[in-house]
């Protein structure tokens, strides 16, 4: 399953194909303002839980802080 999202996402961003061509999965959600999306390559993907990106995320003052807490816990992880 891991090694079908990555694909997914190279499909997504690096294919010459027509959008009609990949495989997509959908649901709709309700968002607020000021909220955002954290897309996240291989290097934190399975490196961090959801649960732990969600907390670095909810406690850091900023994005930006959360972003360097993330990627410091992937460095010293992996």
């Amino acid at each position: 399953m891991r090694r079908r999202a990555m694909v997914v996402l190279l499909w997504a961003f690096g294919s010459t194909a027509s959008a009609e061509d990949l495989p997509t999965q959908g649901r709709l959600i309700d968002l607020q303002a000021g909220d955002a999306f954290l897309l996240c390559s291989d290097g934190l993907w399975g490196l961090i839980s959801d649960e732990e990106i969600a907390f670095a995320v909810a406690v850091a003052p900023t994005l930006e802080t959360a972003l360097a807490s993330l990627i410091a816990m992937a460095y010293n992880r992996g």
